[in-house]
């Protein structure tokens, strides 16, 4: 794949498209089934600080609410998320991890460091530095202008810290 500025984007969908068949290929190797490589963010985070409401997901995955519904639901389905009210607002549930979800979060670490022992085949610590420090500009090129006027500048860019105008 021949990376340049006119086809960054369409390049950075194809690198996620590989890594979730990645994914997809070594979660079935290891059993897990009823989850999209996609759903991840939402188990790991709801196992790693849940319960936790459903805005509060959306809020920490960058996703709206009713695309969290969906995703709840399939994990709920798969039995992974369970749903209770939540005792402060009676309106609100509060999503939690289930036990026989707790038995598939070392196989999700497995696959999750053998994607990144892949993708970084072959890349020195310099290498991956400067791979992050390009795309943290990069993000910091698309934020609103008025996070720039407010002086949010990425880490590359602060004067006296390396980064090139």
């Amino acid at each position: 794949m021949n990376i340049s500025r006119n086809n960054l984007v369409y390049s950075l969908g194809r690198l996620r498209h590989l890594a979730l068949r990645f994914i997809e290929r070594e979660m079935e190797r290891r059993g897990i089934e009823g989850m999209a490589p996609s759903f991840g963010d939402v188990f790991m985070i709801v196992a790693a600080l849940g319960p936790l409401s459903m805005k509060e997901i959306a809020r920490l995955t960058y996703k709206d609410k009713s695309t969290i519904t969906g995703i709840v639901r399939a994990l709920e389905k798969a039995r992974y998320l369970s749903r209770s009210g939540d005792p402060s607002d009676g309106r609100a549930a509060l999503v939690s991890i289930t036990p026989e979800a707790v038995k598939i979060i070392p196989a999700l670490g497995e696959v999750s460091a053998l994607m990144n022992e892949r993708l970084f085949d072959g890349f020195s610590e310099r290498d991956c530095r400067t791979l992050f420090r390009l795309l943290g500009r990069l993000g910091a090129n698309l934020k609103p202008a008025s996070s720039a006027r407010r002086g949010a500048v990425s880490r590359g860019e602060r004067p006296g810290k390396g980064g090139r105008p």
